[in-house]
């Protein structure tokens, strides 16, 4: 079992057995945060698997340290997103004015260099944002959206990533 999935498992081992939303915080810093739906509790029933109560789960990772995000085995988290009951993998930051936003930042420039989670992305699971706005997240079909060429009275650019994705 990879370190991820060894992660994921224990943290939904914490999620209370009742309906509604469940939330597993880490700490300020470089977190992992896992949002689960749960939709009936398994009181008086055979618990099973752990998915089988769980509606919906959001895995929302923050960083503040760039070389924790660069040095982190995305391929890894894959297995944990495929999973039919994640519904998004989300960068998430506190807003332009925090550290966290600049390794946001870089990690969707990566993205956009298709350098890595390109996986995440093609799934439409991934997304950015705010830890405050979640209606203002910039999606998968967001990204995927955005051109990185144009034409220009016939003349052929490129635009350059990095502002592309500010």
């Amino acid at each position: 079992m990879s370190t991820w999935d060894t992660t994921f498992h224990r943290l939904l081992a914490l999620v209370p057995n009742e309906p509604g939303d469940a939330f597993v915080y880490g700490v300020y810093g470089n977190t992992l945060d896992l949002i689960v739906r749960v939709c009936r509790s398994s009181v008086g029933q055979d618990a099973g698997s752990l998915f089988v109560h769980i509606d919906s789960i959001a895995l929302e990772l923050q960083f503040i340290d760039v070389e924790v995000a660069n040095n982190l085995a995305w391929d890894g988290l894959r297995p944990v997103i495929d999973s039919p009951h994640m519904r998004c993998l989300c960068i998430v930051h506190g807003g332009p004015e925090y550290h966290d936003f600049v390794v946001a930042k870089r990690i969707l420039c990566s993205v956009l260099h298709c350098a890595q989670l390109t996986w995440a992305l093609e799934s439409g699971k991934l997304q950015f944002g705010s830890r405050w706005y979640t209606e203002n997240y910039v999606t998968s079909a967001d990204i995927l959206l955005v051109p990185t060429e144009h034409t220009i009275d016939g003349i052929m650019i490129t635009l350059n990533i990095t502002k592309q994705a500010e």
